[in-house]
């Protein structure tokens, strides 16, 4: 459980300005060290805003939060650890369809991805392409660094000012609602 939110939120804050600077590359010597700090940088992020969720440190209705992404259908070949890079071979490049991601789903498949891609153009990152270990088999999705940015920053900047409990017998715990101005 995370007792004090505002250190979690103030890295996600610093997390997406890495990626905006990210963005526009210049410099692609160590590239290799960059792409790990990219991958890191993501992952943990994904990682401390599933926690901020579960602790109830950032407005409830942010878990449903949706990312604008592109979803790729697999060719029917399986997915392994031995191709699992190889995802034009792997999913249909040519037929992405664009489609929304909820903020919890977008934590999960990162935290628990299988495949996890960073997309470069000449400038810097573009995005990532990522499917987690359940459903890699099933979808490949694409996540522009844009969105991942913007996430970051709308939970970075979340402190709710309102909370409602109820106690849920079935449950034998607390239902809970937060809401922000």
């Amino acid at each position: 459980m995370i007792h004090e939110s505002k250190y979690w939120k103030d890295e996600l804050l610093v997390v997406s300005r890495k990626l905006k600077t990210w963005k526009k590359l210049k410099n692609f010597s160590r590239l290799e060290g960059k792409l790990f700090r990219i991958e890191k940088n993501i992952f943990i992020g994904a990682y401390a805003v599933r926690k901020l969720l579960d602790s109830y440190k950032v407005a409830s209705n942010l878990s449903n939060m949706p990312l604008n992404i592109v979803r790729y259908s697999p060719n029917g070949k399986e997915v392994t650890f031995m191709n699992k890079d190889d995802i034009d071979d792997l999913y249909d490049p040519d037929n992405g369809s664009l489609d929304q991601l909820p903020l919890r789903e977008f934590c999960n498949q990162i935290v628990h991805s299988y495949v996890f891609i960073i997309d470069l153009d000449d400038e810097g990152i573009t995005g990532i392409f990522v499917s987690s270990d359940r459903e890699r088999n099933s979808k490949l999705l694409y996540i522009p660094v844009d969105e991942i940015v913007k996430t970051f920053e709308v939970i970075g900047n979340d402190y709710p000012s309102e909370m409602r409990m109820t106690y849920n017998p079935k449950r034998k715990d607390y239902d809970i609602q937060l809401d922000s101005n």
